[in-house]
């Protein structure tokens, strides 16, 4: 039975290029591939909004991410402030990183690609919290939300607490922690990965 196309949007004309059997229905192939034809202008079109709505869409995360790691190195001085008189190595290492998480936000706001890649090693940096029996390391931004596998499965989660731990020791004990939050900020970077190079500088 021939199908009448002429009522279809075109991202259903899309959908049945991809799944149409052209062996199996050669009419309907043909038909297919005439009724693309003829609204090769509209497909155009169509493609167009559907980019620009990605690159709204994209921006809009890269913002939101820009700020937030912007607002984590306020976070991280505030922290390397009240740490300061107690420990002026540990106060270095927390001004360190708000400086890291400065540039990364200044600069991905910016649509720098310098900007992408460091969001992004930030939030793999993020990613694993592990102890390995004598090395302890656990980095996590404004809100963290863990999963921790140790003797078990639980959930932590801080928020409004910035933190950086780095030592060796004895008897520390295993344990590795993945940080849901970091994750997903992650997944959102990737998202905005196609056609990177169009809006990146």
């Amino acid at each position: 039975m021939e199908v009448n196309y002429s009522n279809y949007t075109i991202s259903e004309l899309e959908e049945c290029l991809r799944s149409i059997d052209k062996h199996a229905y050669p009419e309907n192939y043909q038909l297919l591939q005439q009724e693309i034809t003829a609204r090769q202008s509209e497909i155009e079109v169509y493609h167009k909004q559907q980019y620009a709505q990605f690159v709204i869409t994209t921006q809009k995360r890269l913002t939101l991410i820009s700020w937030l790691q912007l607002f984590t190195a306020l976070a991280f001085i505030i922290v390397g402030i009240a740490a300061f008189q107690q420990s002026v190595a540990d106060a270095s290492i927390l001004f360190v990183i708000a400086c890291f998480n400065a540039l990364s936000g200044y600069f991905l706001l910016k649509r720098k690609r310098l900007g992408f890649y460091l969001s992004y090693l930030n939030q793999v940096l993020q990613l694993f919290s592990v102890s390995l029996g004598t090395v302890y390391f656990s980095y996590g931004g404004v809100g963290t939300l863990m999963l921790v596998i140790q003797d078990g499965i639980e959930f932590t989660g801080t928020i409004f607490n910035p933190y950086f731990y780095f030592f060796l020791g004895k008897d520390l004990g295993f344990a590795v922690a993945i940080d849901l939050v970091a994750f997903f900020f992650l997944g959102v970077l990737h998202s905005c990965l196609k056609d990177r190079y169009q809006w990146l500088q």
